[in-house]
């Protein structure tokens, strides 16, 4: 009897103080996941010379928080997929990234840039529309620089829940 009193008492405390948290109300600020789906077209130059230059698709995941209604700041995770010399190739992403969108109202343009592993250092920039209230359209050019080079662009249409 004491341990179901003491496991009721440990479930108020943890989720009766949460009922005014908003998480998934419309507004970009706070809790924000996405998911994505597109091509991407990439190439890869290994000691300056071209090894591979391929198309793929894409599979992206977001998760993040919204610093207010134009900034949001997400954990990055990409996949790409792709048909390379007679076997599927998966490359992946992963990093942090920083959205500003230019209106605080849902349909806006916004723009993109991040910083990840892939699987050296990369750099990307992007932008794109906020087309609806739960869906967008980007473009994003992703660079790795080291000995080799590899670079890529993609185009995915991501859901986007706040």
């Amino acid at each position: 009897m004491k341990k179901h009193i003491l496991t009721l008492i440990i479930l108020l405390t943890v989720f009766l103080p949460t009922q005014n948290v908003s998480a998934f109300d419309g507004n970009r600020k706070g809790f924000v996941l996405s998911n994505g789906i597109g091509f991407t077209h990439y190439r890869a130059t290994i000691r300056n010379t071209l090894s591979h230059y391929n198309k793929a698709f894409t599979y992206r995941f977001n998760l993040g928080y919204g610093i207010n209604n134009k900034d949001i700041i997400v954990l990055d995770r990409a996949l790409d997929f792709s048909y390379f010399n007679n076997g599927l190739f998966l490359e992946q992403h992963s990093g942090f990234s920083w959205f500003h969108f230019f209106k605080a109202e849902k349909k806006s343009y916004f723009t993109k840039l991040g910083y990840g592993y892939y699987p050296k250092d990369a750099f990307y920039i992007g932008g794109g529309y906020m087309f609806s209230n739960n869906f967008q359209i980007s473009l994003s050019y992703i660079e790795v620089k080291n000995t080799n080079t590899y670079d890529n662009i993609k185009l995915l249409v991501s859901y986007v829940a706040f």
